[in-house]
């Protein structure tokens, strides 16, 4: 196994990928929807980006996924749930407030 832990989970715009085991050096790491597509796709070289890496999730729709890390001799999956904040305008609501009284 590649030991590695992903976090926050869920997340919502990042995700940080921390490499726990310094024998690779070479890593792939895929995301995959529920549908089997590939979302994400990024080759990692441990020597220039160190034990930690964090992957940009906000265009990434919500749902479930699964992230794929593997190495020459071994694959990884780990489960990720990504959840997206709606924020609501408190001016827009206040405004509507007013004007549909």
């Amino acid at each position: 196994d590649i030991k590695v832990q992903i976090y926050p989970n869920p997340a919502g715009t990042q995700l940080t990928i921390d490499f726990q085991d310094q024998y690779y050096k070479n890593l792939e790491i895929k995301l995959i929807n529920n549908l089997g597509q590939e979302v994400f796709h990024s080759f990692i070289d441990r020597q220039k980006t160190g034990n930690q890496i964090t992957i940009d999730l906000s265009n990434i729709t919500a749902g479930i996924y699964l992230v794929e890390i593997s190495t020459k001799e071994h694959k990884d999956y780990k489960k990720l749930v990504i959840k997206k904040l709606q924020y609501i305008n408190i001016l827009a609501m206040k405004s509507f407030k007013n004007n549909g009284s």
